[in-house]
C-alpha cells in the first residue's frame, strides 16, 4: 500500500482527530532525515506540552494545598469560638462569678472531637471549682427566678414573688415598681 494511501485511510478512519499524521516508511531501510526530522518535531511538541501539563498540575496542586491550610486555619477559628461559647455555658453554670477566671483553668484537657462536641470543659471547672472555690457562687437547682422586692406592708420588709408565674405585663410593672423604690 502506498504511503499516500494509509495516511488517507488513516484520516478517513478518525476524522474528528486533527492529529499529524507522520510518514512511516514501509520498511526499516527506508528511514529518511525528513522522518527522522518529523519524529524530533512531534518529540518536541509533546515534551513541551508535557511541560505545560506539568506547570498546570503544580499550579493546582498549589491552588489545593493552600485551599487546604486555608480551611484548616477557619476549622481552627471555628472549634476556638465553638470552645469559647462552651466555656461560657459550663462557667455560669458552675457559678463562676467572673468569666476572666476562665483562663485559671487549665484547658489543655479540652478538646473538640470530629462530631465538634466539646469534651473535657466539665472536669477542667470542677477543678478550678475544687482549688479555687472562692471564685464561685452557690448555684441555685431552682429552675424558677425569684423576685425580691422591698414591702413596706410586710412586718420583715421583704416580700418574694415567683416571677416564673407572672404574665409579662405583671412582671413589666413589677420590675417598674421595683426599679422606682430603688
Amino acid at each position: 500500500m502506498p504511503k499516500e494511501t494509509a495516511n488517507q485511510e488513516v484520516m478517513q478512519e478518525n476524522p474528528a482527530e486533527k492529529k499529524e499524521v507522520i510518514n512511516k516508511p514501509e520498511s526499516k531501510g527506508q528511514i529518511t532525515d525528513g522522518y527522522v526530522s518529523e519524529l524530533r518535531d512531534e518529540n518536541k511538541k509533546r515534551r513541551h506540552e508535557n511541560e505545560e501539563l506539568s506547570k498546570k498540575m503544580q499550579e493546582t496542586e498549589n491552588s489545593a494545598k493552600a485551599a487546604l491550610e486555608e480551611v484548616k486555619a477557619l476549622q481552627e477559628k471555628a472549634n476556638k469560638k465553638i470552645l469559647r461559647a462552651e466555656l461560657k455555658v459550663s462557667a455560669a453554670k458552675y457559678g463562676l462569678r467572673d468569666l476572666d477566671d476562665i483562663q485559671l483553668a487549665d484547658l489543655s484537657s479540652i478538646k473538640i472531637d470530629d462530631n465538634g462536641d466539646v469534651l473535657g470543659v466539665d472536669e477542667a471547672l470542677s477543678a478550678l471549682k475544687e482549688k479555687k472555690g472562692y471564685l464561685f457562687e452557690e448555684v441555685s437547682t431552682s429552675n424558677s427566678r425569684v423576685f425580691h422586692q422591698p414591702n413596706p406592708a410586710s412586718s420583715s420588709g421583704n416580700q418574694t414573688d415567683i416571677v416564673s408565674k407572672m404574665t409579662d405585663e405583671q412582671y413589666a410593672e413589677h420590675e417598674r415598681k421595683w426599679l422606682s423604690s430603688l
